[in-house]
């Protein structure tokens, strides 16, 4: 299409689902058809814009004896419905050693089966729309065949609109950057190594409790946690084999995990012995 320089893909699905509460004995059944569409149109080989946008559609479950409206206990809550939009661009050097993409998003949910602590009660409910919107940058380099270096960025917005509050463990920045090296001769070969930095910034801690709490104002601070990785491939009974060594939070940092107020988790080691037959 125009010379090979514009390609695009639509699709449209119907999904179904019968549900059954064996407590209350009630069935349910929802249906819907949900489309995803997308373009991609590169001006020159090696830099191209693109937009795609797309439908979502998932089961929820019934409501339960917490229910906020209590005439609906045991019938099948409404499905959650979702809609995404991303448009950006994609870059490639000449000579493939750098590729990466720059794009921004748009998501939305709504009908999110919840449970939360409202007043001090225990209430379900479904959750009004929910926003995430923001720009993410993804490149990969390759300054050897042997050398791959990773890095991803992402600015992000998320917020539930219902309450006009920021979603809970969202922070607005977050980033990484990864890279693994390969020895291909000499007396290393078959070796690699590599590791990673990886930046979460400031955040909302909580859950969806404390989108409704009107006292809630924790902020998780950022951190910084460093991965490292060390193996050697090599061939067992003509077996290609791997042995190596995973080392997870390798300064010990220490900073707020999860949706919840937990502690990081310390320093950790992995030895694997994988084979491929």
């Amino acid at each position: 299409m125009m010379d090979g320089k514009l390609r695009a893909i639509a699709g449209l699905r119907y999904e179904e689902f019968d549900a059954k509460n064996r407590i209350t004995n009630t069935d349910g059944n929802e249906d819907a058809v949900t489309g995803q569409f997308g373009a991609m149109y590169n001006f020159i080989p090696s830099v191209g814009v693109f937009a795609s946008y797309s439908e979502s559609f998932y089961r929820n479950g019934f409501y339960n004896s917490f229910a906020a409206d209590q005439s609906k206990v045991g019938q099948l809550a409404p499905p959650q419905e979702g809609v995404g939009i991303d448009v950006g661009l994609k870059l490639q050097t000449p000579d493939r050693k750098l590729a990466g993409t720059i794009s921004y998003f748009d998501l939305k949910q709504r009908n999110i089966l919840i449970e939360a602590l409202i007043e001090g009660v225990r209430t379900q409910l479904l959750a009004g729309e929910r926003t995430s919107k923001g720009v993410e940058l993804d490149f990969h380099y390759a300054p050897l065949p042997n050398w791959q270096i990773l890095f991803n960025y992402a600015y992000t917005i998320a917020e539930d609109k219902e309450t006009g509050r920021p979603m809970p463990n969202v922070p607005k920045h977050q980033s990484s950057i990864w890279t693994r090296y390969e020895f291909v001769e000499g007396p290393l070969q078959g070796f690699y190594m590599g590791g990673g930095l990886l930046y979460m910034g400031k955040r909302p801690a909580g859950n969806d409790s404390n989108i409704f709490a009107q006292a809630w104002n924790f902020t998780a601070d950022s951190y910084v946690t460093v991965d490292a990785f060390i193996g050697k491939t090599f061939e067992f009974k003509r077996l290609s084999t791997t042995i190596s060594l995973n080392v997870s939070n390798l300064t010990n940092a220490e900073f707020i995990r999860g949706g919840q107020t937990l502690p990081s988790e310390p320093r950790r080691y992995l030895l694997a012995l994988t084979t491929r037959f």
